[in-house]
Order: C-alpha cells, then structure tokens, then sequence
C-alpha cells in the first residue's frame, strides 16, 4: 500500500491520473469528486474526512493536500483569483514514478481513479 507515500503526493497521483494539464480550480467540483471516490476507495485516501457544508461535502484534509501540492510545485495557478489548476507534468511523473516503484497496484489504482473524475475537473469554457 502506498501509505507510506504522505498523501497529498497520492492526491497528486489521482490528479495526474486525469490526464488533464489544466483542472477547474473550483473547490465545490474538487471536494465533490474526491468525496465520490473516496467513498469508493476508502483504503487509497484513509487520511481524508469530508463535512458536509451547505452545498457540497468539503475537506480541511484534501485543502491542505492542494496547499502542499502548491509549495512543491507540482500544482499552480496562474491567475489571480485560482480558476484553473495547472499540473506540472515532469514533476508529476517524478512523484508517478517514486511511487511506481514503492507500490505499483496502488500507484495504478490511484491513477485510474483520476479518469474517475476528469470530466467534473476539466475546464469549461
């Protein structure tokens, strides 16, 4: 099991998992999809709790995943008011491949459950 990869790099991996260069940056759409795939895959993503706020089920937990992911650079925004998510794809592969070699299920695991959710975070026009 790749507990033993901190889990913002194994929220990183579903990320890269989609596919996608540029996700929506809208937090409602990110809790929403990982609250759907947590519920379906308790034991990649233990370490996320979600309330549920008026609207949508929220996570202090994935909040500080997207934070960290910020401050290693694997994720960025380039707009000022954080509407699109760019993933930076090499550095994205180095934490694909570290976790390849520590689990490789698991690492597929995760990334498939990025396809899971690429449609409710790509961007819309």
């Amino acid at each position: 099991m790749l507990r033993t990869l901190p889990y913002h790099l194994r929220v990183g991996l579903i990320l890269k998992g989609t596919g996608l260069k540029q996700l929506t940056a809208e937090e409602e759409k990110i809790h929403s999809a990982f609250a759907r795939i947590k519920d379906q895959r308790t034991d990649l993503l233990p370490e996320l709790d979600f309330v549920k706020l008026s609207f949508y089920p929220y996570s202090h937990q994935l909040h500080d995943a997207l934070v960290l992911l910020q401050n290693e650079r694997i994720l960025s925004a380039d707009n000022p008011h954080w509407e699109i998510l760019r993933l930076d794809e090499e550095r994205a592969n180095q934490v694909e491949g570290g976790a390849r070699k520590r689990d490789p299920e698991a690492a597929a695991a995760l990334l498939a459950l990025g396809q899971d959710i690429r449609d409710e975070l790509a961007v819309t026009a």
